[in-house]
């Protein structure tokens, strides 16, 4: 496990309080491996891929890059992602190709929230502050459970994109 502190081993820092790690190159985490209060920004593919059965919580993600299928953290294992931030302007928030258990997160205004290309799991309880899309259902047979989540326009007073959007051929819609 890595955690984040404030001043003092165990605070549990929020907000700027956490300390930040400014990232050259991915962050590819192992098997097992939880991250705790921490903020990453840079400008890559992905800021951090998570190992499998990882998990990430209370942490922040900048990812400044220009280039759409960018994001903040790309699951390729089984994963949990809890009480999160994202920020993705011009790229995709969390980019997923397999199991993923994602609550109580905030999308501040990612291009695209979520990108999910094959089984997803669930997104449960989150807020999506939706640019163009929030949830992209990209696969035809991924059983994904989106419950209890909050949707709401852009930086206009007109909603300024696409809550959730499925495969052509999405099973069970």
């Amino acid at each position: 496990n890595v955690f984040g502190y404030a001043s003092t081993r165990g605070d549990a820092p929020k907000s700027t309080t956490r300390p930040t790690i400014a990232l050259g190159g991915t962050w590819t985490l192992s098997t097992y491996w939880n991250i705790y209060y921490l903020i990453f920004t840079g400008s890559l593919a992905s800021l951090v891929t998570p190992g499998y059965l990882g998990g990430i919580y209370h942490c922040k993600f900048t990812n400044s890059s220009a280039t759409a299928t960018d994001a903040c953290v790309s699951i390729t294992n089984v994963n949990r992602v809890r009480n999160c931030e994202f920020v993705a302007a011009s790229c995709i928030g969390v980019k997923t190709t397999f199991a993923l258990d994602l609550q109580f997160c905030f999308f501040n205004g990612c291009a695209t929230s979520i990108s999910t290309g094959s089984n997803t799991g669930s997104i449960i309880n989150n807020i999506f502050k939706v640019f163009t899309k929030a949830i992209d259902q990209t696969a035809t047979t991924a059983l994904t459970v989106i419950q209890n989540n909050t949707f709401y326009g852009g930086t206009s007073a007109a909603p300024a994109g696409t809550a959730i959007t499925f495969a052509s051929a999405q099973a069970g819609c």
